[in-house]
C-alpha cells in the first residue's frame, strides 16, 4: 500500500512539473514572438529611413548637376546610387536575437576584473581574474558562467578553486592574452579584455577592450568638396532624426506599439 502511495505522489509531482514547464514554454513563446515583431517593426522603420535618405541624395545630386561650378569629375550622378545589404542579417544566430536566462540575473549584472597587478604581469608568472556581482547569485546560476583565455588564438588552460568567481592562468609566452567571461553565452561587463604580456613586467601598461582599435591619422581618405558637403548634410539630418526618435520612444504612441513611420505620418497630418 505504501509503495502505491509513493508512486501516486511521484506521478502527481511529475504532472505538476510538466504543467509548470508548459506554462513557462507558453510564456517564453509569447515573449519571443513579441520581440520578433518588435525587431521586424524596427527593421521596417530603418528601411523607411533609408528610402528618405535616397530622396535626400537624389536632391543633392540634382543640386550639384545644376551648379555650373562643379566639374563632371566631381559631380555625383543620381543613377549611381545603389543599396548594399548588410550580410550580417543573412547569417543571424539566435544569440543575435536574444538569450534565455533564469530569474532576474543577466550578464550585465556581472563584471570581469584583473586581480593581478600590472607590475607582476610577465612571462613565467600567473594572472588572476575575478567576476563580481552586486546581487545574490545562486550556485545554479554560476553553473552557466564560463571563462576562456586565448593567446594568439590558442587556448590557455584555466585554474579554478573553491571560489567559482575566481580563476587564474599561466603566462607561458609573451603576447596578447584575451580573457573572456560569459553568462548564458553572453559577455559580462568588462569582457573581453586584452592583457599585454612581455618578457619583463611593464608597469603602467593599461588594458583595452578587444573591440577598441586606434584609428591611424592617415586612415581618412581625401574627399571632394561636394562629397564633404553631402556628408555634413547627412550628419545634420541624422542628428535631427535621432532627437525625433528619442522623443518618439518617450511618447505614448511608442507604448501602444505604433511604428516610427506611422508616428511621423501622424505628426505630418496634424501639421
Amino acid at each position: 500500500m505504501s509503495n502505491i502511495k509513493l508512486e501516486d505522489a511521484q506521478g502527481s509531482l511529475l504532472d505538476e512539473n510538466e504543467n509548470r514547464f508548459c506554462t513557462t514554454k507558453k510564456r517564453c513563446r509569447e515573449e519571443i514572438d513579441r520581440w520578433v515583431l518588435h525587431v521586424i517593426r524596427q527593421v521596417e522603420v530603418v528601411g523607411s529611413e533609408m528610402m528618405e535618405e535616397v530622396e535626400e541624395l537624389k536632391l543633392n545630386c540634382m543640386e550639384e548637376q545644376n551648379d555650373l561650378t562643379n566639374t563632371k569629375k566631381d559631380s555625383l550622378q543620381g543613377e549611381h546610387i545603389k543599396f548594399v545589404p548588410n550580410v550580417v542579417f543573412d547569417e543571424l544566430k539566435k544569440t543575435d536575437l536574444g538569450f534565455l536566462a533564469f530569474g532576474d540575473l543577466i550578464p550585465l549584472d556581472f563584471h570581469l576584473d584583473l586581480v593581478t597587478l600590472l607590475a607582476h604581469v610577465k612571462v613565467g608568472g600567473n594572472i588572476s581574474c575575478s567576476v563580481s556581482c552586486n546581487k545574490v547569485v545562486s550556485p545554479a546560476i554560476l553553473g552557466f558562467l564560463s571563462f576562456t583565455v586565448t593567446s594568439d588564438n590558442n587556448p590557455v588552460s584555466i585554474k579554478t578553486g573553491s571560489n567559482p568567481l575566481l580563476f587564474s592562468f599561466p603566462l607561458a609566452m609573451p603576447g596578447q592574452y584575451q580573457v573572456s567571461a560569459q553568462l548564458y553565452g553572453q559577455h559580462v561587463s568588462g569582457s573581453p579584455l586584452t592583457v599585454p604580456v612581455a618578457v619583463r613586467a611593464l608597469p603602467g601598461l593599461g588594458l583595452a577592450p578587444l573591440h577598441t582599435k586606434a584609428v591611424p591619422d592617415d586612415a581618412h581618405t581625401a574627399q571632394s568638396p561636394a562629397a564633404q558637403g553631402m556628408k555634413r548634410k547627412r550628419r545634420t539630418h541624422r542628428s535631427g532624426d535621432q532627437r525625433k526618435k528619442r522623443a518618439f520612444k518617450e511618447s505614448e504612441a511608442f507604448k501602444t506599439g505604433m511604428s516610427y513611420s506611422e508616428f511621423k505620418r501622424m505628426k505630418k497630418g496634424k501639421k
